[in-house]
C-alpha cells in the first residue's frame, strides 16, 4: 500500500476492507518522519495516484478536477506519458500534427529548439510537447492514443491498460524515440523533477517566474553560501545554470 501523509510525528493508520466478505480493520501506530533515502516513494505514489485518475476519467468522463490533478502530479514528478501529455497540452495541441509549442507571450521556440526559462509550467509544457511529438513518431498516427476519457476502441484499451500498469506503480515502458526526448529535456534528482528550457534547468516547484526569485551568480561567493546552508542542493546545483527552490525560496543559478 502507497499513501501519503503531511507532517512529522506520531500517528495512528487504519487500514480497512474485508476479508472473505468479512469487513476487517488494522490498526498500526507509527511515527512519520521524512526520509531522504528513498526518494523513488513520492514518485511511486505519484504514479499509482495518476492511474486511478486516468482511470476515473476513462470510467466516468473527464471533469476539471481529475484533469487538473492529472497535469499537476505529471509535472510535479516528470511522469509523461502519451495519456498525462495528451492533458498537459493545451487544448487543440494533438491537432494538425506536430507543432512548435507557443509561449505564454505568443512567441515561438526557434525550430527544434526550447524557449528561454520562463517558469516552471511552460518548462514542463516545453517537454511534454517533446516526448508527445516523438510518441507520435515512434507509434505512428494509426497509434496515436484516444483521448484519455474514451470508453471504446483500440486506443481506449491501451489507455485502460496504461492506467492499470500506472495504477500498480508500474513504469510505463518507453519507445527508443520517446526516451530519448525525455533524457534531453528532463531530469529526476532525488525527488525533485527539473526541465530543461533553453541552457536553464527548472526546478518543476518553482511556479511562475516571479521577482521574488533571488539570482545568485554561478560558483559566486552566495554560491557556495547557499550551498552551505543547504548541502542537499549539491546534486541540483551540479546541473550548472538552475532555477531550484529551497524551502520557501527560488533561487535562480546564472
Amino acid at each position: 500500500m502507497v499513501g501519503r501523509f503531511r507532517g512529522e510525528g506520531a500517528a495512528v493508520v487504519r487500514l480497512t476492507g474485508k476479508v472473505n466478505g468479512e469487513p476487517r480493520e488494522i490498526v498500526h501506530e507509527t511515527t512519520f518522519r521524512r526520509d531522504e533515502a528513498n526518494p523513488h516513494v513520492p514518485r511511486l505514489w505519484a504514479r499509482r495516484r495518476i492511474g486511478f485518475l486516468l482511470e476515473q476519467i476513462r470510467l466516468h468522463g473527464e471533469n476539471a478536477e481529475l484533469k487538473d490533478e492529472v497535469v499537476r502530479l505529471a509535472r510535479r514528478y516528470g511522469l509523461p506519458t502519451p495519456y498525462t501529455s495528451y492533458l498537459v497540452l493545451e487544448e487543440g495541441a494533438l491537432a494538425g500534427g506536430p507543432r512548435p509549442l507557443h509561449r505564454r507571450d505568443g512567441r515561438v521556440p526557434p525550430a527544434g529548439g526550447l524557449a528561454p526559462a520562463e517558469d516552471a509550467d511552460a518548462a514542463a509544457a516545453d517537454a511534454f510537447g517533446r516526448f508527445e511529438r516523438a510518441a507520435r513518431k515512434a507509434r505512428g498516427k494509426a497509434a496515436a492514443p484516444a483521448p484519455p476519457s474514451a470508453s471504446s476502441g483500440e486506443g481506449a484499451v491501451a489507455g485502460a491498460r496504461e492506467a492499470g500498469r500506472l495504477r500498480r506503480g508500474e513504469a510505463i515502458e518507453l519507445r527508443k524515440e520517446e526516451q530519448k526526448a525525455v533524457e534531453e529535456v528532463m531530469r529526476h534528482i532525488g525527488d525533485r523533477t527539473f526541465y530543461r528550457a533553453g541552457e536553464v534547468w527548472i526546478d518543476s516547484t518553482a511556479g511562475k517566474r516571479s521577482p521574488a526569485w533571488k539570482k545568485i551568480g554561478y560558483l559566486s561567493e552566495a554560491y557556495f553560501a547557499l550551498l552551505k546552508e543547504h548541502p542537499e542542493l549539491g546534486p541540483c546545483l551540479a546541473l550548472g545554470k538552475v532555477v531550484v527552490r529551497a524551502g520557501e525560496q527560488v533561487y535562480e543559478i546564472r
